[in-house]
Protein backbone atom coordinates (compact mmCIF):
# COMPACT_ATOMS: atom_id res chain seq x y z
CA UNK A 1 0.00 0.00 0.00
CA UNK A 2 1.17 3.37 -0.70
CA UNK A 3 1.08 5.39 2.28
CA UNK A 4 1.01 8.93 0.14
CA UNK A 5 -1.78 7.66 -2.03
CA UNK A 6 -3.70 7.91 1.02
CA UNK A 7 -3.37 11.91 1.91
CA UNK A 8 -5.68 12.10 -0.81
CA UNK A 9 -9.18 12.67 1.15
CA UNK A 10 -11.22 10.92 -1.23
CA UNK A 11 -8.82 7.49 -1.32
CA UNK A 12 -11.63 4.93 -0.52
CA UNK A 13 -9.09 3.19 1.96
CA UNK A 14 -8.61 6.51 3.86
CA UNK A 15 -10.98 6.02 6.85
CA UNK A 16 -9.51 2.64 7.16
CA UNK A 17 -6.19 3.65 7.16
CA UNK A 18 -6.75 6.48 9.08
CA UNK A 19 -7.88 4.73 11.73
CA UNK A 20 -5.27 2.09 11.86
CA UNK A 21 -2.68 4.82 12.12
CA UNK A 22 -4.34 6.97 15.06
CA UNK A 23 -5.11 3.32 17.01
CA UNK A 24 -1.56 2.09 16.44
CA UNK A 25 0.10 5.66 17.74
CA UNK A 26 -2.28 5.79 20.57
CA UNK A 27 -1.25 1.67 21.46
CA UNK A 28 2.26 2.95 21.17
CA UNK A 29 1.46 6.08 23.76
CA UNK A 30 -0.70 3.52 26.27
CA UNK A 31 2.71 1.68 26.43
CA UNK A 32 4.54 4.71 26.98
CA UNK A 33 1.89 5.34 29.85
CA UNK A 34 1.95 1.83 31.18
CA UNK A 35 6.07 1.26 31.49
CA UNK A 36 6.78 4.34 33.06
CA UNK A 37 4.34 3.89 35.89
CA UNK A 38 4.23 0.56 36.57
CA UNK A 39 8.24 0.55 37.97
CA UNK A 40 6.49 2.19 40.83
CA UNK A 41 4.61 -0.75 42.22
CA UNK A 42 7.61 -3.06 41.10
CA UNK A 43 10.10 -1.19 43.28
CA UNK A 44 8.31 -1.89 46.46
CA UNK A 45 9.40 -5.58 45.75
CA UNK A 46 12.22 -5.39 44.58
CA UNK A 47 13.15 -3.38 47.46
CA UNK A 48 12.34 -6.15 49.62
CA UNK A 49 13.57 -8.94 47.50
CA UNK A 50 17.17 -8.04 48.60
CA UNK A 51 18.32 -6.29 45.41
CA UNK A 52 19.49 -3.37 46.47
CA UNK A 53 22.53 -2.51 48.33
CA UNK A 54 22.92 -3.67 52.09
CA UNK A 55 24.42 0.24 52.64
CA UNK A 56 20.87 2.48 52.73
CA UNK A 57 23.22 5.15 50.73
CA UNK A 58 23.78 3.03 47.71
CA UNK A 59 20.29 2.15 48.05
CA UNK A 60 18.99 5.05 47.89
CA UNK A 61 20.75 5.90 44.61
CA UNK A 62 20.03 2.58 43.09
CA UNK A 63 15.86 3.25 43.80
CA UNK A 64 16.36 6.88 41.86
CA UNK A 65 18.72 5.18 39.45
CA UNK A 66 15.56 2.56 39.03
CA UNK A 67 12.93 5.30 38.55
CA UNK A 68 14.73 7.73 36.28
CA UNK A 69 16.67 5.15 34.30
CA UNK A 70 13.47 5.00 31.47
CA UNK A 71 13.53 8.79 31.49
CA UNK A 72 17.06 9.23 30.81
CA UNK A 73 16.21 6.25 27.86
CA UNK A 74 13.17 8.69 26.51
CA UNK A 75 16.02 11.42 26.69
CA UNK A 76 18.63 9.58 24.13
CA UNK A 77 15.18 8.26 22.05
CA UNK A 78 13.90 11.39 21.44
CA UNK A 79 16.85 12.83 20.36
CA UNK A 80 18.72 10.58 18.49
CA UNK A 81 16.22 8.06 16.96
CA UNK A 82 13.11 10.29 16.09
CA UNK A 83 15.26 12.65 13.29
CA UNK A 84 15.62 9.01 11.25
CA UNK A 85 11.89 8.99 10.42
CA UNK A 86 12.13 10.84 7.71
CA UNK A 87 15.38 8.85 6.40
CA UNK A 88 14.17 5.43 7.09
CA UNK A 89 10.64 5.90 7.40
CA UNK A 90 8.17 6.25 9.70
CA UNK A 91 6.97 2.72 9.02
CA UNK A 92 10.17 1.31 9.83
CA UNK A 93 10.95 3.41 12.88
CA UNK A 94 7.95 2.12 14.43
CA UNK A 95 8.97 -1.71 13.28
CA UNK A 96 11.87 -1.03 15.57
CA UNK A 97 10.25 0.81 18.03
CA UNK A 98 8.30 -2.44 18.86
CA UNK A 99 11.40 -4.59 18.62
CA UNK A 100 12.52 -2.42 21.95
CA UNK A 101 9.26 -2.18 23.59
CA UNK A 102 8.93 -6.31 23.54
CA UNK A 103 12.69 -7.07 23.73
CA UNK A 104 13.51 -4.56 26.85
CA UNK A 105 10.11 -5.76 28.19
CA UNK A 106 10.84 -8.93 28.08
CA UNK A 107 14.81 -8.72 29.78
CA UNK A 108 13.41 -6.20 32.30
CA UNK A 109 11.27 -8.82 33.54
CA UNK A 110 13.65 -11.54 33.81
CA UNK A 111 16.60 -9.32 34.56
CA UNK A 112 19.00 -11.30 37.56
CA UNK A 113 20.49 -8.29 39.11
CA UNK A 114 20.02 -4.10 39.71
CA UNK A 115 22.52 -3.44 37.34
CA UNK A 116 20.88 -5.44 34.51
CA UNK A 117 17.66 -4.44 35.69
CA UNK A 118 18.83 -0.56 35.08
CA UNK A 119 20.34 -1.24 31.58
CA UNK A 120 17.08 -2.62 30.30
CA UNK A 121 14.68 -0.16 31.88
CA UNK A 122 17.01 2.58 29.68
CA UNK A 123 16.81 0.99 26.42
CA UNK A 124 12.97 0.44 26.75
CA UNK A 125 13.54 4.67 27.54
CA UNK A 126 15.28 4.63 24.22
CA UNK A 127 11.71 3.29 22.63
CA UNK A 128 9.31 5.38 24.71
CA UNK A 129 11.36 8.41 23.54
CA UNK A 130 11.25 7.49 20.26
CA UNK A 131 7.50 6.95 20.01
CA UNK A 132 6.77 10.26 20.96
CA UNK A 133 7.51 12.06 17.89
CA UNK A 134 7.39 9.40 15.29
CA UNK A 135 3.10 9.24 17.19
CA UNK A 136 2.39 12.50 16.79
CA UNK A 137 3.67 13.44 13.15
CA UNK A 138 2.35 9.80 12.22
CA UNK A 139 -0.93 11.18 13.11
CA UNK A 140 -0.46 14.85 11.98
CA UNK A 141 0.38 13.38 8.33
CA UNK A 142 -2.14 11.41 7.44
CA UNK A 143 -5.34 13.18 9.37
CA UNK A 144 -7.59 15.94 7.58
CA UNK A 145 -6.67 19.34 8.30
CA UNK A 146 -10.22 19.84 10.35
CA UNK A 147 -9.42 16.30 12.36
CA UNK A 148 -5.34 16.86 13.13
CA UNK A 149 -5.50 18.54 16.42
CA UNK A 150 -8.35 16.25 17.70
CA UNK A 151 -6.70 13.29 16.93
CA UNK A 152 -3.09 13.91 17.99
CA UNK A 153 -4.68 15.34 21.33
CA UNK A 154 -6.80 12.00 21.36
CA UNK A 155 -3.81 9.81 20.62
CA UNK A 156 -1.90 11.63 23.76
CA UNK A 157 -4.64 10.83 25.98
CA UNK A 158 -3.69 6.73 26.38
CA UNK A 159 -1.01 8.25 27.66
CA UNK A 160 -2.94 8.86 31.01
CA UNK A 161 -5.28 5.93 30.41
CA UNK A 162 -2.21 3.76 30.33
CA UNK A 163 -0.64 4.99 33.68
CA UNK A 164 -3.41 4.87 35.01
CA UNK A 165 -4.08 0.51 34.05
CA UNK A 166 -0.57 0.66 35.68
CA UNK A 167 -1.88 1.74 38.74
CA UNK A 168 -5.24 -0.81 38.49
CA UNK A 169 -3.44 -3.63 37.23
CA UNK A 170 -0.17 -2.68 40.34
CA UNK A 171 -3.37 -2.38 43.20
CA UNK A 172 -4.74 -5.74 41.60
CA UNK A 173 -2.04 -8.03 41.29
CA UNK A 174 0.38 -6.36 43.10
CA UNK A 175 -0.78 -7.26 46.32
CA UNK A 176 0.91 -10.55 46.44
CA UNK A 177 4.60 -10.30 46.28
CA UNK A 178 5.10 -13.86 44.61
CA UNK A 179 2.57 -16.04 42.38
CA UNK A 180 2.45 -20.06 41.61
CA UNK A 181 2.79 -20.36 37.74
CA UNK A 182 3.23 -24.26 36.96
CA UNK A 183 4.56 -25.02 40.53
CA UNK A 184 7.09 -22.37 40.39
CA UNK A 185 7.07 -19.46 42.53
CA UNK A 186 7.46 -15.98 40.38
CA UNK A 187 7.38 -12.55 41.74
CA UNK A 188 4.71 -10.39 41.04
CA UNK A 189 6.93 -8.08 39.73
CA UNK A 190 8.26 -9.64 36.47
CA UNK A 191 4.72 -10.53 35.93
CA UNK A 192 3.78 -6.44 36.14
CA UNK A 193 6.71 -4.85 33.95
CA UNK A 194 6.32 -7.98 31.53
CA UNK A 195 2.34 -7.09 30.24
CA UNK A 196 2.36 -10.05 27.74
CA UNK A 197 -1.17 -9.28 26.80
CA UNK A 198 -0.71 -5.28 25.94
CA UNK A 199 2.22 -6.57 23.65
CA UNK A 200 0.40 -9.31 22.04
CA UNK A 201 -2.34 -6.19 21.55
CA UNK A 202 0.24 -3.93 20.09
CA UNK A 203 1.44 -6.62 17.74
CA UNK A 204 -2.24 -7.27 16.53
CA UNK A 205 -3.05 -3.95 15.50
Amino acid sequence: MKNYRLMDENHPLRNRFLRKVVALSAAGVFLDGYDLFIISVALIYIETQNWLSSNPAIASVEIGLLNSSALAGMLVGAITIGRYADKIGRRTLYIIDLIFFVLFGLLTALAANIIELLIFRFLLGIGIGADYPVSSTYVAEFSPKNLRGKLTTLTFTFWGIGSMTAAIVGYIFGRHEYVLILGNQVSTWRLLVINVKMYLTYLWI
